[in-house]
């Protein structure tokens, strides 16, 4: 009888995890906006692949190299391994964007990601790809600041000495 009620708990704990490993992949802030959102409307979205580079072999690699072309070495092996880790996303969705359901597509090369304008039912069928850590809805980090204007939009002077 343990021993049933031990399979019993991994059983459930096994899929417990696969629920939320596969939920996690959209994050709430787009999981909301997917629920508000149009069919043909296109999100702003940001999707971070799973794979990353290994820095350490990298440095190593790099190290030899005199330091004025360290930079643009690891420029190079960067967008190289973005390259190859995209390369089945960006063919599905360079396809996905002849169909007009995905445009605006760039690669981020610094976090092995992309940003991108999707439909709702294209983020949700990236959503069940295992090269996909997560998409998340893409935001403004900063807004313009509005700064006051005085005397018709100039300097003002106010408590200025003459």
């Amino acid at each position: 009888m343990k021993y049933l009620r031990s399979i019993l708990r991994t059983l459930i704990c096994l899929l417990f995890v696969d629920l939320t490993a596969q939920a996690a992949v959209i994050l709430s802030d787009l999981q909301k906006r997917l629920e508000t959102s149009e069919a043909t409307e296109n999100i702003p979205v940001i999707i971070l692949m799973k794979e990353k580079p290994e820095g350490r072999s990298w440095e190593v690699m790099l190290s030899n190299l005199p330091r004025k072309d360290r930079q643009r070495a690891m420029v190079q092996r960067m967008k190289e391994f973005v390259d190859r880790s995209q390369a089945p996303l960006m063919e599905s969705l360079g396809r996905e964007k002849a169909e007009g359901r995905a445009q605006d597509i760039r690669q981020l090369i610094l976090i092995n990601g992309l940003s991108a304008k999707l439909r709702p039912d294209l983020i949700k069928k990236l959503a069940t790809r295992e090269d996909i850590a997560a998409i998340v809805l893409s935001k403004p980090i900063l807004k313009k600041p509005e700064l006051p204007r005085a005397n018709g939009g100039g300097i003002s002077t106010a408590g200025a000495e003459s």
